[in-house]
């Protein structure tokens, strides 16, 4: 509680406040009124269970409403009391995608090693190139096998 109460006194000390006369940046379009997110959709990954390494790979899917680059992430479960917990797996995937559907081969490696086996969550990402916005998240579960 005592942390809180600290951490909640430092905030208004954390702001970064423009100078005094300043004026907005036309070149930051990341908060301009006509700028829209990019949509991520039909984010999967066939089959859910994954042997690196395979000659049959798994094949990502998704879907963006514009070109984007679309960033997945993994995220391992562990149990720590008794309790699942996800913990971020380094290194992630990067692909870059037209508007519309957007199809790729996955073979189970993440730079260049493959992934231990056990239970993954797979986070997506789209991030437009043009005005830095972020997509919503779609995840889902995979299993990795030896």
């Amino acid at each position: 509680m005592r942390r809180l109460a600290v951490l909640t006194a430092l905030l208004p000390a954390l702001a970064v406040a423009a100078p005094a006369g300043a004026t907005p940046n036309p070149d930051d379009t990341r908060t301009c009124d006509g700028c829209e997110e990019p949509v991520l959709s039909g984010f999967s990954v066939s089959p859910r269970a994954v042997t690196p390494g395979a000659a049959d790979a798994a094949e990502v899917r998704f879907s963006v409403s514009e070109a984007a680059s679309v960033r997945i992430y993994f995220e391992r479960r562990t149990r720590v009391s008794g309790r699942f917990r996800y913990r971020r797996v380094r290194g992630h995937l990067v692909a870059r995608a037209a508007a519309g559907e957007f199809r790729a081969p996955w073979d189970g490696t993440l730079a260049g090693r493959a992934l231990k086996p056990g239970v993954y969550r797979v986070l997506a990402v789209a991030f437009d190139a043009d005005d830095g916005l972020r997509s919503n998240r779609e995840s889902l579960r995979i299993r990795v096998v030896s």
